[in-house]
């Protein structure tokens, strides 16, 4: 796929800005009820939600468009007779595609399923508390009551990087070539181990809504724009596969050429798919332009992620699957995070843009670790093609 650092085809022409000041002329905005995609009711037997495409959601104008929320409740109102357990991923694995992509299909987060998502989400420092499994509104009922297998979820794609310049917002006016959002919700087999019963009367729900800015300049003829308006904002991934015993191999040239803010991964059993810890080196060695940034065990690299991000539940996993959810935010089996966004103060997206890996073409980030048994490593990349020079965005 070819990734390029011109804005989308909806940017259209830049506006002028009306200060220097882009939140002194703005307000933030939420466009909802949005997009109802699957409010049918249903029993479990009959229901044809699971693994099916809902219809793809071209994002209306709303001036800048800074994230989109996806609410999703699945909803067992009665009825279930199985003990109903959820699957290790769950729920936030409900969907098995999210791709939020331009007009011409080039994806600007995405193509993967929700869990790669809900990690992004909660490692890549958009928001505070931004683990959807420690929102006040999630919830899980396993179990054998009559509404076991029932969740509710949020997760939030990220468009903008940072509310104080709005740098990644991106200019949604166009009608001609608009911004598409595309879901499929995943099978009930990858959501539970034992669903619940057919004769469960359920209501699937899903809405999208749109995080935006509204121009309070009081000139309706131009509107404050972000600091280098037309910088994307793009959480893409690859796999690697077959991996076992000692390795060392590059990364794929995705995002390179531009600012990386966050490197991702997520190590699965080739067998089974379950999120390893055991199979994942321990040490991992990272290396960028033959320069060795770590040789991370896995303890001191979990430390650290605790550390940077004030987690301090020891449970990993917490409130996923079977385990019970908490208020905690929790670290998770098999994934490990590198972030280059933290240089405004100690926390992980709290950034003036001074320490993102800014990359060229053909630059080599390389691996070397002995993974203990057959494993997929997915590397979920974050990063910004900015537009113009880094420059424009440091500082700010």
């Amino acid at each position: 796929m070819s990734l390029v650092k011109n804005q989308p085809a909806n940017a259209g022409a830049q506006a002028p800005a009306t200060s220097s000041a882009f939140r002194a002329n703005t307000q933030r905005t939420l466009k909802r009820p949005g997009t109802n995609l699957a409010g049918t009711t249903a029993t479990i037997a009959t229901s044809n939600v699971f693994g099916n495409p809902l219809a793809d959601t071209q994002i209306p104008p709303t001036t800048l468009l800074r994230c989109i929320y996806l609410e999703v409740n699945f909803n067992v109102a009665s009825g279930n007779a199985a003990t109903v357990v959820f699957n290790a991923d769950a729920p936030l694995n409900v969907f098995s595609t999210i791709n939020f992509h331009d007009a011409q299909g080039t994806s600007i987060v995405g193509a993967f399923d929700s869990f790669t998502l809900a990690m992004a989400q909660k490692w890549f420092g958009f928001v505070n508390n931004a683990d959807p499994t420690t929102s006040a509104v999630y919830s899980v009922t396993s179990g054998g009551g009559a509404t076991g297998g029932s969740f509710t979820v949020v997760f939030r794609i990220p468009v903008e990087v940072v509310v104080r310049t709005g740098v990644g917002s991106q200019i949604n006016t166009d009608t001609q070539s608009p911004l598409v959002l595309s879901l499929v919700v995943n099978t009930s087999a990858k959501i539970y181990s034992t669903p619940p019963t057919g004769a469960a009367v359920f209501t699937p729900n899903v809405v999208v809504s749109y995080g935006g800015y509204w121009n309070q300049s009081g000139n309706p003829n131009s509107f404050a724009t972000p600091a280098a308006v037309g910088t994307l904002n793009y959480v893409n991934w690859t796999n690697y596969t077959g991996l076992a015993g000692q390795q060392q191999f590059q990364l794929a040239n995705i995002g390179l050429g531009n600012s990386v803010a966050n490197i991702l991964f997520i190590n699965r059993d080739s067998g089974t798919t379950a999120r390893s810890d055991a199979d994942f080196p321990n040490p991992l060695q990272v290396a960028y332009r033959g320069n060795v940034l770590g040789q991370w065990s896995q303890l001191l690299w979990k430390h650290i992620m605790s550390e940077a991000y004030d987690y301090t539940n020891f449970t990993q996993d917490a409130g996923l699957g079977a385990v019970a959810p908490s208020s905690t935010p929790a670290l998770n089996q098999g994934v490990y995070n590198l972030w280059f966004n933290d240089d405004f103060t100690f926390d992980p997206g709290n950034t003036l843009f001074y320490a993102l890996l800014n990359t060229a073409v053909g630059d080599s980030v390389e691996l070397t670790g002995s993974w203990a048994a057959a494993s997929i490593l997915y590397e979920v990349i974050n990063f910004l093609a900015v537009s113009g020079p880094v420059s424009s965005i440091q500082g700010r």
